[in-house]
């Protein structure tokens, strides 16, 4: 059984040498508890703690141990690997290079402010020392009472697009490749190329080949993941009772599939359990960045059932406007409401260096306490009063399942790659089609006052057990294995709605002949007579149940074989079907929400209320524009959450008989 930890952690990012400086070390440990914070994480920087091969320097972390038990601070230690030593690229060769076999050379980047920043870790040589290094540090401290666990990697990921091209990053890509496909022939023949052999396979030059893009950025995914295994283990060896964990920094849900590979199921299969950095904006101007924090504490909970929001920025400071105080009280509870069983601030002190200057900070640059800080040790007191429930309490949702795969996210952003031989960025900006419709949909779900489930497309056996409506956003590559699921489903009573652009693709990345493909187009019973792009300049609207929308990205034209249609273009073209209890929507509905929602516009409500109609799920508690409620519940106790958004006080009934007012832009909690 993979460990856990046994309270509910409420810490703080603590040092990152060079800061806080350690004249200040002493004076923050005490005032901590001030604050309620009673545990610290200290980041081992591979650079700063290794500057010459083999010269290690523990100052620093002794006398923080030192003080931590001197103030009762647990302590979590964090390895940061990306700041490599010197000699990691001058004796070793540890340089990476892009997929020309260029060098990226090495530096300093806000967070890896001491440089070194970043080797190649398939060089055999470099991923050695590396693991030489966690060892020697692991070995030291694992006696240390107050450690409760060990983080082995800050945010792995792999970044820029172009990582890694160098020889030995080569050759790991070439073996990925035979295990997978076993032989040439077998990989030539199912990506339609005509490679020499295994050996003859270089990094994709240019981005116009989707599957050479695609394969090589999968294969990164994995090689991230197998860096997490191999620094498991090695703490493991060492110290096998404390739990091993890593966390992501965005999430797979809100990042660059391609640009910053980081795969979450795969990494959270590595450690004893999974978290992420909380990436949001501070101050929430509209709904969709109001839904993101409740986005990603769902996706990483349906990734690590047991997680920890492992950086949460209190404030964002960088010189923008000073966070809100009820900007801050809605990421901290989204998270509680999420059902995270640990919270990590980041950081303690805002920081006085690099391009991070004036960046995050609990408290102020010079240690003083803010608003927030003495809202942070109310928070606790929560915690503290609820914790025993808030540690084995699950979310409610209310049976509705959003779909996410992998495969479409990537090929979607590939296909927004810019088309210049050497240019790998993408040439319509973030978020690019897949991203908007994630998050459009998932806000529109909220907006109707509904709790989704996310359910990931490689996990889907036994996950729509509890799902009465699956949400398909953009499915451009649905598995054979995914449909069959899909079908079943459908068997079971289950509802699936589904956007154009379903199954448009196969698994190496073609289009299917027809589009969609036959037997998915015969399932939903439509067949797609015309697709164009709304980015060539074209323009429409879908009306649906007489409510439109402006299509986004995309629309198809459908005729509707064997199903009912039910939304039609302007031109009066099917755009919209019904097949018993499958959906079709010609555009992509969480898209064009994402771009076009304005307060008041109630067409895209409108629609997905009467779709969710048919299978009796609807808002029941009828509440006001600018309130959500979540419910974490546990045998017979619940919890719900009530955030009011608005800008007046609210009285809001929850249940019989159970009323709770909530002050404008605050949060209420109600046991029952």
């Amino acid at each position: 059984m993979k460990k856990k930890i046994s309270n509910f952690v409420y810490g703080i990012q603590y040092y990152r040498a060079p800061t806080p400086l350690p004249q200040e070390w002493e004076y923050d440990l005490k005032e901590m508890d001030k604050a309620g914070i009673d545990t610290i994480q200290l980041r081992i920087q591979w650079r700063w703690n290794e500057p010459s091969e083999g010269k290690y320097e523990f100052d620093d972390i002794d006398k923080l141990f030192e003080l931590s038990e001197q103030y009762g601070k647990k302590v979590i230690i964090k390895f940061m690997m990306e700041t490599a030593p010197d000699y990691i690229f001058n004796k070793y060769k540890g340089l990476r290079r892009d997929m020309h076999g260029l060098p990226i050379n090495y530096g300093a980047n806000g967070a890896y402010y001491v440089g070194g920043w970043w080797p190649c870790f398939e060089n055999p040589d470099v991923m050695r020392k590396a693991l030489e290094f966690v060892r020697v540090f692991t070995d030291r401290y694992k006696s240390k009472e107050n450690l409760i666990l060990w983080n082995i990697w800050n945010e792995p990921r792999s970044r820029p697009i172009g990582d890694c091209g160098c020889e030995h990053s080569i050759k790991a890509y070439r073996q990925w490749l035979k295990d997978g496909y076993e032989s040439i022939e077998k990989l030539n023949d199912f990506f339609g190329k005509k490679w020499e052999s295994f050996d003859t396979i270089n990094p994709p030059g240019m981005p116009g080949d989707y599957a050479e893009l695609f394969l090589f950025r999968k294969w990164m995914g994995y090689a991230v993941a197998k860096r997490l295994e191999d620094m498991y283990r090695v703490v493991k060896e060492l110290d096998p009772e404390r739990p091993v964990i890593s966390h992501v920094g965005a999430s797979m849900v809100t990042q660059d599939a391609a640009g910053d590979v980081s795969d979450d199921i795969q990494n959270s299969s590595k450690v004893d359990f999974y978290g992420m950095s909380l990436s949001t904006v501070s101050n929430f101007k509209n709904i969709l960045e109001e839904s993101t924090p409740f986005m990603i504490n769902d996706w990483i909970r349906s990734v690590s059932e047991y997680f920890w929001v492992y950086e949460l920025y209190p404030d964002w400071g960088s010189w923008f406007k000073p966070v809100s105080m009820g900007d801050f009280k809605l990421k901290v509870f989204s998270c509680l409401a999420g059902g995270a069983k640990g919270i990590m601030y980041w950081q303690y002190r805002a920081e006085r260096l690099g391009f991070e200057n004036n960046l995050a900070g609990l408290v102020n640059m010079d240690g003083s306490f803010k608003e927030i800080s003495h809202e942070s040790a109310k928070i606790r007191d929560f915690i503290n009063e609820n914790e025993e429930f808030l540690l084995n309490a699950s979310v409610k949702h209310d049976g509705i399942g959003i779909l996410y795969s992998l495969d479409s996210d990537l090929i979607s952003r590939i296909e927004n790659t810019g088309f210049g031989i050497n240019n790998f960025d993408l040439q319509g900006g973030f978020p690019y089609l897949y991203k908007k419709a994630l998050k459009g949909i998932y806000a529109l779900f909220r907006e109707l006052g509904l709790t989704t489930a996310w359910i990931d497309s490689r996990k889907i056996k036994g996950k729509l057990d509890d799902i009465k409506v699956l949400y398909i956003p953009e499915g451009f590559m649905l598995s054979q294995d995914m449909f069959e699921a899909l079908k079943e489903f459908r068997e079971k009573g289950g509802c699936v709605i589904v956007e154009e652009g379903i199954s448009i693709r196969q698994q190496n990345t073609w289009l299917y002949p027809e589009w969609t493909q036959k037997s998915v187009a015969e399932f939903f019973g439509i067949k797609i007579t015309e697709r164009v792009s709304t980015i060539r300049g074209i323009e429409d609207s879908l009306s649906i149940y007489g409510h439109a929308i402006p299509a986004v990205d995309f629309i198809s034209y459908i005729d509707c074989n064997g199903s009912l249609k039910i939304g039609q273009w302007q031109d009066g073209r099917a755009g919209a079907a019904k097949k018993d209890n499958l959906f079709y929507i010609g555009t992509s509905l969480g898209a064009s929400f994402h771009d076009h929602y304005e307060p008041r516009m109630n067409s895209y409500k409108d629609i997905l209320s009467e779709i969710m109609g048919y299978y009796g799920i609807t808002n029941t508690r009828n509440l006001p524009e600018g309130i959500y409620i979540r419910e974490l519940y546990r045998k017979d106790k619940s919890m719900y959450f009530v955030f009011n958004r608005t800008d007046v006080e609210q009285e809001i009934k929850i249940g019989e008989g159970k009323c709770v007012t909530v002050q404008p832009k605050d949060i209420a909690v109600i046991k029952k």
